[in-house]
């Protein structure tokens, strides 16, 4: 994007959504390549970290999620993230 697109584009108040506790579900969705899954990874941890319980799910066969949250891989066992 260009700066003047940046300028734009609508922001976020990511602190604000994670205290709203009727807000149960984000969603994060868009063309391949956009930051999706770090997006996903970091919303999750800073949930975690504002004491929700989260949890991050994927269905991109690729291991991306994984790395992002710091585990070896993913399989359909629950398991916590190191460091949360």
């Amino acid at each position: 994007m260009t700066g003047h697109l940046l300028a734009r584009a609508p922001r976020l108040d990511i602190d604000q959504i994670l205290a709203d506790r009727s807000i149960r579900i984000i969603v994060c969705t868009g063309a391949g390549g956009v930051g999706k899954t770090t997006t996903a990874a970091a919303l999750g941890l800073r949930a975690a970290e504002e004491g929700r319980d989260v949890c991050v799910l994927t269905i991109d066969p690729a291991k991306r999620l994984a790395q992002a949250m710091g585990l070896s891989s993913l399989d359909n066992t629950p398991r916590q993230v190191p460091g949360v």
